[in-house]
């Protein structure tokens, strides 16, 4: 099977295919340059709405992504790539940590109370993204480097969504940090829409 690096590694090679023509200019890359801002402004927004020290560490690790995405699209600078693919690794991964902690505080299941419409819209709007980028990267049937209308455009706004989504979704519920998490479940009941019941019948 493939492993996590090997799976990162192939999404990583995916997003890098962009298929924009580079041109001349102070912007290498406009479509995808105005576009990698998306990450920029759903990171700020998941630090300001959400104050806790996990969701603070989430949105930052999102700004840095289109910090990176700026860069490299914007002035063709290789050296901010390892920036970006760095910082989208992270924000999967921290995704991948932050359910994984939560599933095993709750007895290996996820709560109910978690499963939001941020998940579907999240999940929804990554495949879009995921979709459109392989359609239309390099060499690809979609691919039309002069066009204003990009798809690896497309993927940034997607994917941003798709990050803002699980954070509200997974930060914005009753079950906002670890610490509640642990207290919501590690007692003697589990408070379920406003109305604690024991721990064995709240599932």
């Amino acid at each position: 099977g493939v492993g996590v690096t090997e799976g990162l590694g192939l999404l990583l090679a995916t997003g890098a295919s962009d298929c924009e023509r580079i041109r001349d200019g102070f912007v290498a890359q406009p479509a995808s340059t105005l576009s990698a801002l998306a990450y920029v402004a759903v990171g700020i927004w998941i630090v300001v709405r959400f104050r806790q020290r996990v969701a603070r560490v989430f949105g930052l690790l999102v700004v840095v992504v289109g910090v990176g995405s700026v860069g490299y699209h914007g002035w063709d600078d290789g050296r901010v790539e390892f920036v970006h693919d760095a910082a989208f690794s992270g924000a999967l991964l921290f995704i991948a940590g932050f359910e994984l902690v939560h599933s095993r505080l709750a007895g290996g299941r996820f709560p109910i109370e978690r499963r939001s419409v941020g998940y579907w819209v999240g999940t929804g709007a990554f495949a879009i993204g995921l979709t459109v980028n392989l359609l239309g990267r390099t060499d690809a049937p979609l691919c039309a480097p002069g066009s204003a209308i990009q798809w690896h455009a497309v993927w940034h706004v997607a994917t941003a969504a798709a990050l803002g989504a699980w954070a509200w979704g997974a930060l914005g519920q009753k079950v906002r940090d670890f610490d509640q998490t642990r207290r919501t479940y590690g007692g003697d009941a589990v408070q379920s829409h406003g109305a604690d019941v024991p721990a064995g019948d709240a599932y």
